[in-house]
C-alpha cells in the first residue's frame, strides 16, 4: 500500500458560484477558504525534476485576513503517464515561523524557484466519504514583477492508501461522475498541470 494522489482538473471559469450553490445540495460541506501561495523548486538552471515530472513544492497559506496560517513542504512522484494525474505524494508540515528557514535552505542546496501562484482555494467534503472537491479561483502567475492570469479551476480529488493494481480507469470514472453531477463534461477537463500551463504561457510571453 502507497499513499497517492488522484485528481481530475476543469475548467471552471464563469461557473464557481452557481456550482458553490449545487454542492451544498448534494451535502458537501466547505471545510477550507484561504488564499494559496506555490513555490515549485528545480535543480538551478536544469529543471532536472521538471523533466523527470516531480514536483518539489513550498506552500504557504494566508486566511482571508492576510495572516501565515499553514507552511507545507511537498515531494510529488511522476504519472504514470501524462493525462492521468495519479503521483505518489508526501508532505510535511512546516511551523510557519520557519518557512523562510525552509527556502533558504532550498536555495543553499542548489534549487531555485521555477515557478510560483497565488490562488484563491476553497475546498469542500462529504461525510464519510474520501473525496475532496476544490475551487481555485484568481489563479495567477507570479514571475519577477508581473501577474499573468490563467483562470480558475475545479478539482475533484482522491487522497488515499490505494492497492498498486488499482484501476486509474476507474478511479477516473468515479471522480468524473462527480464532476459531471455538477455540470461539468468531458470537454471541460484539463490534462496538463499548473506547471505545465505557467511555462507555456511563460514561453509565449519571451
Amino acid at each position: 500500500m502507497t499513499f497517492k494522489e488522484f485528481e481530475i482538473k476543469l475548467a471552471a471559469n464563469g461557473k464557481i458560484k452557481e456550482i458553490k450553490g449545487q454542492l451544498h445540495k448534494f451535502g458537501f460541506e466547505q471545510t477550507k477558504d484561504v488564499i494559496q501561495f506555490d513555490y515549485y523548486y528545480d535543480v538551478v538552471g536544469q529543471r532536472k525534476l521538471y523533466t523527470n515530472d516531480e514536483r518539489l513544492r513550498i506552500r504557504l497559506e494566508y486566511t482571508p485576513l492576510q495572516e501565515l496560517s499553514y507552511c507545507q513542504w511537498t515531494w510529488k512522484g511522476s504519472r504514470p503517464t501524462r493525462e492521468t494525474d495519479l503521483r505518489e505524494d508526501h508532505s510535511i508540515d512546516i511551523p510557519v515561523d520557519q518557512a523562510e528557514d525552509l527556502r533558504t535552505i532550498l536555495e543553499k542546496l542548489g534549487y531555485e524557484v521555477l515557478v510560483a501562484f497565488r490562488k484563491v482555494r476553497t475546498r469542500y467534503r462529504i461525510a464519510e466519504s474520501e473525496i475532496e472537491i476544490e475551487f481555485d479561483e484568481k489563479v495567477t502567475l507570479l514571475h519577477e514583477d508581473k501577474e499573468i492570469p490563467m483562470g480558475s479551476f475545479l478539482q475533484v480529488s482522491l487522497e488515499s492508501e490505494l492497492p498498486e493494481d488499482i484501476s486509474v480507469i476507474e478511479l477516473e470514472k468515479d471522480l468524473m461522475n462527480y464532476a459531471k453531477r455538477l455540470g461539468f463534461s468531458e470537454k471541460d477537463r484539463i490534462d496538463t498541470t499548473y506547471v505545465e500551463i505557467a511555462l507555456k504561457k511563460l514561453k509565449k510571453e519571451n
